[in-house]
């Protein structure tokens, strides 16, 4: 998995990296 994968499935669920 790439890390744009990841990220986009943090902010799908709201999480972020705030």
């Amino acid at each position: 998995m790439d890390k744009t994968e990841l990220i986009k499935r943090l902010e799908e669920l709201g999480i972020g990296l705030e």
